[in-house]
């Protein structure tokens, strides 16, 4: 069941991940040599590279953690 409730969540997240990354590399079209704007668009493609990360960590510590009660 948590496994479950973690895939779900994990593939909500990581939805909003891509459309992040789209998000930072449209700014990063559209900054044209702005730094500030080549500013924003690599601290939001850091950012979202970071959420990534955690959801793929939390699901696999989701999926571990429901393998390892199963076998208890």
């Amino acid at each position: 069941c948590m496994a479950k409730i973690a895939q779900i969540v994990a593939q909500i997240a990581l939805s909003l991940v891509v459309v992040f990354i789209i998000y930072s590399g449209f700014l990063f079209v559209s900054a044209r040599g702005n730094e500030e704007q080549l500013e924003k668009a690599k601290k939001t493609f850091f950012w979202a590279v970071i959420g990534a990360l955690l959801v793929v960590g939390a699901f696999a510590i989701a999926t571990a953690i429901e393998n390892f009660a199963k076998q208890l």
